[in-house]
C-alpha cells in the first residue's frame, strides 16, 4: 500500500450502499495507526447536517488510491471498444463500468 502525507490529493473508494466501488476526490488531513487509516476531506462531498461544509471522515488505507495523472483528451485518437472496462465520471465521482454501445463519439456505459 502507498503511504500518503498531509495535503496529498487522493481518491477514496466509497463503501456506502448504492455508491460501492465509486471513487471521490479528497485531501489527506492526517494519518493514524502507522498509515493504516487516514482522515480525509472530500472535494465534492458535503456533511449531511450542514451541506455547506465538506465531508471529513476517517478511512482505511485500502480505500485510498493516488490521484490519476491529468487527463489529456484527444477524441480523434482514442476509441473505446465493446465490453472494454472504463472509469467514467458521474455524480461527482469515478465509477467502474463497461462499454456496451457507441454512436459517433458517444458511448453507453454499464455500471
Amino acid at each position: 500500500m502507498a503511504v500518503y502525507s498531509k495535503g496529498d490529493k487522493v481518491e477514496v473508494c466509497s463503501k456506502e450502499e448504492g455508491f460501492l466501488g465509486s471513487y471521490y476526490e479528497a485531501k489527506v488531513m492526517s494519518s493514524f495507526n502507522n498509515n493504516t487509516r487516514y482522515e480525509v476531506r472530500y472535494k465534492n462531498l458535503v456533511e449531511e447536517e450542514d451541506q455547506t461544509q465538506p465531508l471529513i471522515e476517517v478511512v482505511r488505507d485500502d480505500e485510498v488510491r493516488p490521484m490519476p495523472p491529468p487527463l489529456i483528451v484527444n477524441r480523434a485518437s482514442r476509441v473505446f471498444n465493446y465490453l472494454e472496462r472504463v472509469d467514467a465520471f458521474d455524480n461527482d465521482g469515478w465509477w467502474a463500468g463497461t462499454i456496451t454501445g457507441r454512436q459517433g463519439l458517444k458511448y453507453w456505459v454499464l455500471f
